[in-house]
């Protein structure tokens, strides 16, 4: 249930050129100090797993996910994070999945291979290179927003971990990400990795899993580094790119409770 958002985040927030943009070492710098900090955090949680989920630590935000509300919101600031010519881009979101358990859940979410069903239409493909607690696969993710129809090409790590006796979580990473410029016409081009438009540089999701109250609750927090807004459009742009990321999380997580409610 994981990556597949991310595309969502920036596309349609730019004005694409037609000349190529390289990711800069600075910005992947910034990007892997702020993952170091993230992964740090999680693995701190991990040692308390009765406070694992943010749900754990706030009645309130438990009420509200338990009644059936999807919540989203920013993970840092206002979720998008300037870096050196780049952004990141770091929002949150809480689901409560009913009359299922953790096993049923976790079987869906590592049901690679049927992504393009769970989460149509903007996966066009999807396939598992290896299955277990820590798998990979790969996926082709297609988004047409306002004026800029993309794809990204891309291939995932993924680690899986139990924390008894309720919860788990898991964490992807994007090891090649591959856009694709006017995906699907005859001047379709293909970027080489950290090459492009720089719609996503780099991606990494956290999904934590609680089974409780007669389901599965999900946190899920999805992290990207794309290229950064001009301060020209910056004033038009911001807001753009925070309700397209909002959204799509949103759908994300409504995608993911359709997936896990059917009967099979």
């Amino acid at each position: 249930m994981k990556l597949r958002l991310v595309v969502c985040l920036i596309l349609g927030g730019f004005i694409t050129s037609s000349r190529a943009v390289e990711l800069q070492p600075e910005t992947n710098n910034a990007w892997e100090q702020f993952i170091a900090k993230l992964d740090a955090k999680v693995e701190q949680e991990a040692l308390q797993p009765d406070s694992l989920l943010a749900l754990d630590r706030s009645a309130v935000l438990r009420a509200k996910v338990r009644a059936g509300k999807i919540v989203v919101f920013p993970a840092t600031g206002s979720g998008m994070i300037s870096v050196p010519s780049g952004l990141i881009h770091d929002w949150i979101g809480y689901l409560f999945i009913p009359d299922v358990t953790a096993h049923q859940v976790l079987e869906k979410v590592r049901a690679f291979d049927r992504y393009t069903e769970f989460y149509k239409p903007s996966v066009l493909a999807a396939k598992t290179l290896k299955s277990g607690d820590v798998c990979s696969f790969s996926m082709l993710l297609r988004q047409k927003v306002m004026f800029v129809d993309a794809a990204l090409d891309g291939q995932y790590d993924c680690a899986y971990f139990a924390l008894p006796p309720s919860r788990w979580y898991s964490i992807t990473t994007g090891t090649r990400l591959q856009e694709i410029r006017n995906y699907g016409r005859p001047d379709q081009q293909v970027f080489p990795p950290d090459k492009g438009d720089g719609f996503i540089w780099r991606i990494q999701d956290v999904a934590k899993y609680e089974e409780a109250d007669g389901g599965v609750y999900i946190e899920l927090e999805a992290v990207a580094l794309s290229r950064t807004i001009p301060v020209a459009l910056r004033w038009m742009v911001d807001g753009v790119v925070k309700r397209i990321s909002r959204a799509a999380l949103v759908t994300t997580l409504q995608q993911t409770l359709e997936a896990n409610r059917k009967q099979e």
